[in-house]
């Protein structure tokens, strides 16, 4: 069943919208979401589908169609950024571009713009130590796993749900990749926070930022 025809839209609608519940993480994906990205909204446990459905709809309007609208755009500019001047350059023969490489780095600076209204400038080639952090965790955690850390990934499914969670405290590559990043990350959050929090306080804010961090905000103030 194709997913551009009738039933494959209805079908994806199903299992990714209205009973998404129905259809939980797998372990192993579980387990890598935490790993990545902490207790985000992301990462939810299969017997807490409460909690992921709360932060669902604290987040909504940051979601809306218009906000979708609006970061169209944005995905579109990043998206024709990275090989545009190599199209342009018009080599003979042709040009090879690096999917991995500029996929992941696209990623980021969409992610840092569409959410944070903040340019991690990794498209630019900017050097910080997210940008660094990010570009190289796939490649050092994830990248030529021995035979042993896949069967080992594959038995996690038949673990009792509270033993994968002490999983990311292994002393092995992939894991003290995933807590360097992790740690990284909260660093930056915990700033980036602190930062929109100071102008917040100083000010109103500025009603022209539709990034979902700001939406957040206003949709709060509003609430109160």
């Amino acid at each position: 069943m194709r997913a551009t025809d009738e039933r494959g839209k209805h079908a994806l609608q199903h299992v990714l919208q209205k009973s998404a519940y129905d259809y939980p993480k797998t372990c192993q994906l579980w387990v890598t979401l935490y790993n990545i990205t902490g207790c985000s909204i992301l990462w939810v446990p299969a017997a807490a589908g409460e909690i992921h459905a709360r932060r669902r709809k604290v987040m909504m309007p940051a979601f809306s169609a218009p906000q979708l609208r609006f970061f169209l755009p944005l995905f579109c500019r990043s998206a024709s950024k990275p090989w545009k001047d190599l199209i342009l350059a018009g080599r003979p023969g042709g040009t090879t571009v690096e999917v991995n490489d500029w996929l992941a780095r696209t990623t980021l600076d969409v992610i840092g713009e569409a959410a944070f209204d903040f340019d991690f400038g990794a498209l630019d080639n900017a050097q910080n130590e997210l940008r660094r952090g990010y570009h190289n965790m796939f490649a050092d955690s994830q990248l030529y796993s021995s035979v042993w850390s896949m069967i080992f990934q594959a038995l996690w499914s038949l673990m009792p749900e509270p033993l994968p969670y002490y999983i990311r405290y292994l002393p092995t590559r992939e894991f003290k990749c995933y807590r360097a990043m992790r740690e990284i990350m909260e660093k930056f959050s915990a700033e980036l926070i602190k930062e929109r929090r100071r102008d917040f306080v100083a000010g109103d804010p500025d009603k022209s930022c539709k990034d979902v961090m700001s939406v957040l905000r206003s949709t709060c103030r509003t609430c109160r």
